[in-house]
């Protein structure tokens, strides 16, 4: 599993108009997408600055642990481009665990 997070978003958030926030996440989501594509992942999920994503599912890949490593390594050159385009201060954590994962639905509702 991959997640990251934008550091100091609420900061950020505080700085910048919504318009400009959502232009921001947009272009840098956008960008992530693409790249998950690339690298194989399936995106699990995006909760507010947070993106989640897997490798490895539906069908199992020997080498998820390299294409999560290899799109985290990826999403950093794309915070960076992010950051330039835009002008701003942002910046990422990118985090990586590899191994057996058990997920599920909680609750009554998806």
């Amino acid at each position: 599993i991959l997640f990251a997070d934008i550091v100091g978003f609420t900061q950020l958030s505080s700085a910048c108009s919504a318009q400009e926030l959502v232009k921001l996440l947009n272009e840098l989501f956008a960008r992530f997408d693409k790249l998950a594509a690339k690298y194989h992942q399936l995106r699990i999920k995006i909760l507010g600055d947070c993106y989640y994503c897997i490798c490895g599912l539906p069908d199992y890949r020997e080498d998820h642990a390299v294409c999560s490593i290899l799109m985290g390594l990826a999403m950093v050159e794309a915070i960076s481009y992010v950051r330039e385009k835009t002008k701003t201060g942002v910046d990422m954590r990118v985090g990586v665990h590899t191994g057996t994962v058990l997920g599920g639905v909680l609750g009554q509702k998806r």
